[in-house]
């Protein structure tokens, strides 16, 4: 017995000194975790991107630019139907395009997609009843918008929504079905060029509740 002994406790030393017991250091291209809430820091490939969105409620990504495999509209889909996120924040990162499946993602809570080339909103955006920020670039930070230029009707239906960012936007009107979003509170059209005064004044009425901000 006691040989036997002492042969196991030579074989965990020799496994040991082999590494085998030893943890994986983490690779440069791991995604980083907060220490708080958990959230993805940085996103540098799809398997990471469906990584963090199987284990994380937030990703938020500060790169200039991602590898050529790994597109925005490949990372929407592929996040499909995911209950886990509660916010995607791509700052600086550029956003190619917001595909229909956004509409699967029912727990969403913040959008903020304020880099890249979005020029539509999809209609399935109306799904995200849950969602309070929209944001397609706001005023106060260095990611200065996509070129939004139609936001629907079916926006009306995210009952939840507190904010809606469209700095440097180009819509040129906004849907009557706002008035539906009773917890809205903000609505930023800074450095919109193609909103008339008429089409602001006629919205502040609908929404007298709204702080409509109007940065030149």
């Amino acid at each position: 017995m006691a040989i036997n002994r002492a042969i196991i406790i030579l074989l965990v030393l020799l496994a040991t000194g082999c590494g085998l017991f030893n943890k994986k250091e983490k690779s440069a291209n791991t995604p980083s975790f907060g220490p708080v809430d958990n959230s993805c820091y940085y996103v540098y490939d799809l398997i990471e991107a469906i990584e963090c969105a199987s284990v994380t409620s937030d990703i938020i990504s500060y790169n200039d630019e991602w590898p050529a495999n790994t597109s925005s509209t490949k990372f929407f889909q592929l996040i499909k139907g995911n209950k886990n996120l509660r916010s995607i924040s791509f700052c600086i990162t550029p956003v190619t395009n917001l595909p229909s499946s956004i509409g699967t993602l029912t727990n969403l809570e913040d959008l903020h997609l304020p880099s890249g080339t979005i020029s539509s909103v999809p209609k399935e955006i109306g799904n995200l009843k849950k969602l309070k920020k929209l944001d397609f670039g706001n005023s106060f930070d260095e990611c200065r918008g996509s070129p939004i230029t139609y936001i629907p009707k079916e926006i009306g239906n995210c009952t939840s929504l507190e904010y809606l960012g469209l700095a440097f936007s180009k819509v040129s009107d906004l849907p009557k079905e706002l008035t539906n979003c009773k917890a809205l509170k903000t609505i930023d059209l800074s450095y919109n060029e193609i909103i008339e005064e008429n089409t602001i004044i006629e919205l502040q009425k609908l929404l007298p509740q709204v702080e409509i901000i109007r940065k030149q």
